[in-house]
């Protein structure tokens, strides 16, 4: 993804944040231009940074609480492997069932943001950096409590794990490296596999 290409979606993501007033105009002036900044520094010679970019932009424009919806789930396959598709789509399943089974009267297994150590899902990518297996990506994101407080301000790092697949880079899973208190443990793929499990 270069900058031409994110350029006319950080315009798209202005005009739709101040729309639903989801956050003040300052802020969405804030996140639009850094995905210019992260599109300008992105080169053909990195189509696994590049796809790590579309993958949180998209979750960042469509924010998703719990185990994606089957209509939430078709948003992000373009990013995704394989892999990750089955377990997010038996992850749903489970929770469906578990749903059955209650009645409705049980809380969903997994609440929050499901790929970010933040409950609340991440506001802004502030840097993506390769490591050196190249395969990993250590994201920086930020989450703003309250729009017009820049004193709480929160960033934190998470991993996100690249694979080739049929020729094309996707994001295969993420690493919850938060460092408070109550956040999720290990991976994404061991908290789907958590849910699956329950229902077996």
């Amino acid at each position: 993804m270069n900058a031409a290409i994110v350029a006319p979606l950080a315009t798209k993501m202005i005009k739709m944040i101040a729309q639903k007033n989801i956050l003040t105009w300052s802020l969405a002036v804030f996140v639009a231009l850094n995905l210019v900044a992260c599109g300008s520094d992105q080169t053909s010679a990195d189509p696994a940074k590049a796809v790590v970019i579309d993958f949180h932009y998209s979750l960042i424009e469509n924010p998703m609480m719990g185990v994606p919806s089957d209509e939430s789930l078709k948003q992000i396959s373009p990013f995704i492997s394989a892999r990750l598709q089955a377990h997010l789509a038996a992850a749903r399943a489970a929770e469906e069932a578990a749903q059955l089974r209650h009645h409705g009267t049980e809380p969903p297994m997994v609440q929050g943001a499901l790929f970010y150590s933040m409950f609340e899902g991440a506001q802004r990518v502030v840097d993506i950096r390769a490591e050196k297996n190249a395969a990993i990506y250590q994201v920086t994101f930020e989450y703003l409590p309250f729009a017009d407080s820049e004193t709480q301000r929160i960033q934190w790092h998470d991993r996100t794990f690249v694979v080739l697949e049929q020729g094309r880079y996707v994001v295969d899973d993420v690493e919850y490296q938060g460092d408070w208190q109550f956040k999720p443990v290990g991976k994404l793929s061991d908290v789907l596999q958590r849910v699956i499990d329950s229902e077996r």
